[in-house]
Parts: structure tokens; C-alpha cells; sequence
């Protein structure tokens, strides 16, 4: 009896592991998702991150997104690719021709939420003194997140929170710089 207990237990505490680490809680607890390919003659949606804060001024054309309180500001900016919620999914993916869905914010590694805009707010206690990495990844309205050739569409940021220039690196799969790509296409076809 008491054999059967342990065995019970064990496989219960196992079930349990496993559900909480596919199920985000309200604590940013990462969730695993899947992939998806973007599809043949779609265009590829491109990503790029700027970051604001109180002390910078990195972008005159931008003093609005300045935080006057508390953290930082993050800026997405996109081409290719429409932020909605899922009820709208179906009607903008038909008026846009381009792929549409939601963006997930990593801090650290850590999921922090869903994005359904171009900007977010970065309270000071999401991040760590010192050094923090910032990434958004482009994701459809199942989870997955949105990929071509194999490499998921994202971008990071590397800030340090001590320095007036926080910015100190910052990495895009697929910048806004080169010109538009189209599923299926190689850069020798345009």
C-alpha cells in the first residue's frame, strides 16, 4: 500500500511538472511554442527595436516615447506584419495581404507578455541592474512563433541600466534595412 503511495505521488508530482512548465502563470513564467513557417509568396515581416528612457535622447523624432517616471519604453518597428488581437485576425490578414498576429516580450529569458502594439512601457522592476536582454519575437495567433528558413523573426536588445547610453547592442533575424523578401525567394531573385 505504502508502495503504491510513492508511486502515486511520484507519477502525480511528474504530471505536475510538466503541466506548470507548459502553462505561463502570472509570474512570466516562459511557456514553450512551436514554430511555423512563413508561407510561399507572403512577405517576410521585418523587426526592429528602439529603446527610450528617462536620461536619453537617442532619437529627436521620438522625444514622446521619453519615460518621465519609472523604466523604459520600447518602440516595434515593423514592416510586413500587422499587431492585432485574435478577433481580428481574420479580417486583417484579408485587407493587409500580410501576416498578422501578436508578439511575445522576453526579458532575460523570461516571457513577460503578449504585444498587440507598437509600444511598450518596461517598468524598472522587470529588469535587473546592469545588464538586461530585451527580445520580441513575431508570433501567430496559435503561439507559434513565425519563422523563415528554418530561424524565428526577432529582435534583441542589450541594455545596461547603469549607463546613460543604455542601448549596447542591439540584433534583429530580420532587420527593416534590406529590401523586402518574399517566402520562397532568395535575394538573387529580386
Amino acid at each position: 500500500m505504502i508502495r503504491t503511495i510513492k508511486l502515486l505521488s511520484i507519477l502525480l508530482l511528474g504530471l505536475a511538472a510538466t503541466t506548470h512548465a507548459n502553462h505561463p502563470t502570472s509570474h512570466g513564467q516562459e511557456m514553450e511554442h512551436g514554430q511555423s513557417p512563413i508561407p510561399e509568396g507572403v512577405p517576410t515581416p521585418q523587426i526592429e527595436l528602439a529603446l527610450f528612457d528617462d536620461r536619453s535622447l537617442d532619437n529627436l523624432d521620438d522625444l514622446n516615447n521619453k519615460d518621465t517616471r519609472s523604466g523604459y519604453n520600447l518602440k516595434l518597428n515593423l514592416r510586413n506584419y500587422s499587431l492585432v488581437p485574435p478577433v481580428e485576425e481574420i479580417i486583417a490578414t484579408t485587407v493587409t495581404g500580410h501576416l498578422t498576429g501578436h508578439a511575445h516580450l522576453y526579458i532575460n529569458g523570461k516571457k513577460i507578455m503578449r504585444i498587440y502594439g507598437h509600444y511598450v512601457h518596461l517598468p524598472s522592476n522587470l529588469l535587473v541592474k546592469g545588464l538586461n536582454v530585451i527580445t520580441v519575437s513575431l508570433n501567430n495567433h496559435h503561439h507559434d512563433t513565425w519563422t523563415l528558413n528554418g530561424q524565428e523573426i526577432q529582435a534583441t536588445l542589450t541594455i545596461n541600466t547603469v549607463l546613460d547610453q543604455s542601448v549596447i547592442n542591439a540584433y534583429s533575424s530580420s532587420p527593416l534595412t534590406p529590401p523586402t523578401l518574399i517566402a520562397g525567394e532568395s535575394a538573387g531573385n529580386l
